[in-house]
């Protein structure tokens, strides 16, 4: 009796729908429902659903409860109901429905039902998502476990073979024991003969790779003998860029990154000569007379590039750098 009072209590005041307990039970069951008859069903569409249902089914049903009774109790008072009374109950109805709105079912709605829904919602994510990781969680170890299983089982199977392979090369080797030693007496002085034909073979393979190893070791010394230095690589590099047209030169990780891919030597190598060509002056100070001699000869050869390429602005591009950065 007690809870049918308290329901009927909490309906009246319209306090049932705003619930906690009532919206969380509604949220899961209609999700749960609906999820069932379209699988790929998300939580947005069951809060939309419930926003329909607070305005279509618990507003509607408490503001027709709240009509009826009144208008039962008049029709019960009144011994002629008259044509006229209709049209004055349907006023104040609509005067009510008005009133009730903006004082009861909207503010309710913004401030109470909404963000309990909204609430509700989130910990059920929440929740679902839990439940998948545990599910997957799960998931995994029995899949380690079966695993675990399958190798087990399957070294066993290995183990297994190989013990019967063992078993049966021993036999072979046996039978191949006895039978060797019948005809090892002629076929030693046979082995003997082809053991040395092969050895002859073996030295003149080895001697002929020999050949080639030199050929190639003198073939690569004349190539790096024709490489230019890093420095003059560097050179060649900064005047093309010059010559490009673009102004600035960056002494960066960048920039010598491109160095190694154009030239596929070493990095830091070429970036203390970038920072030397292109970098502050302080870097090129105090310079003796061994590193200048050298500096020199590394403008030559990249001066003889360019006289090589028919490249008269590069020729003349390496002769100012030369000057800025040795001087006349």
């Amino acid at each position: 009796m007690k809870a049918t009072i308290k329901k009927l209590r909490t309906f009246l005041t319209f306090d049932a729908p705003l619930e906690m307990e009532h919206i969380s039970t509604l949220f899961a069951s209609t999700h749960s429902q609906c999820q069932q008859l379209i699988p790929a069903w998300g939580h947005t569409s069951t809060r939309q659903k419930l926003i329909a249902n607070y305005w279509f089914s618990d507003v509607v049903a408490h503001f027709t409860a709240m009509i009826s009774l009144p208008v039962l109790f008049l029709w019960l008072i009144t011994s002629h109901f008259k044509v006229g009374y209709l049209a004055v109950v349907i006023i104040v109805v609509l005067f009510y429905f008005i009133v009730t709105l903006f004082t009861t079912y909207w503010p309710s709605f913004v401030s109470n039902f909404l963000p309990k829904l909204e609430t509700i919602m989130s910990t059920y994510q929440h929740e679902q998502q839990e439940k998948i990781i545990r599910k997957l969680e799960q998931q995994v170890a029995n899949q380690k476990e079966q695993a675990k299983i399958e190798r087990e089982q399957i070294i066993e199977k290995f183990q297994k073979q190989l013990s019967e392979q063992q078993e049966h090369a021993d036999q072979q080797l046996e039978m191949l024991q006895v039978q060797l030693k019948d005809k090892l007496v002629e076929q030693q002085t046979r082995l003997l003969n082809q053991q040395e034909a092969i050895q002859n073979r073996f030295q003149q393979k080895i001697a002929l790779q020999k050949d080639e190893i030199v050929q190639q070791q003198e073939a690569n010394k004349k190539c790096r003998q024709a490489q230019l230095s890093n420095f003059a690589l560097t050179l060649i590099y900064y005047v093309f860029v010059k010559a490009a047209g673009i102004n600035s030169v960056e002494c960066d990780d960048h920039t010598a990154n491109l160095l190694l891919k154009l030239y596929g030597v070493d990095r830091g190598s070429l970036r203390t000569n970038l920072e030397f060509i292109a970098g502050s002056s302080s870097k090129r100070k105090n310079l003796g007379e061994r590193k200048c001699t050298e500096i020199r000869n590394r403008f030559e050869e990249a001066r003889d590039f360019f006289n090589e390429m028919e490249f008269p602005k590069g020729v003349s591009l390496i002769r100012d750098l030369e000057t800025k950065i040795l001087g006349s």
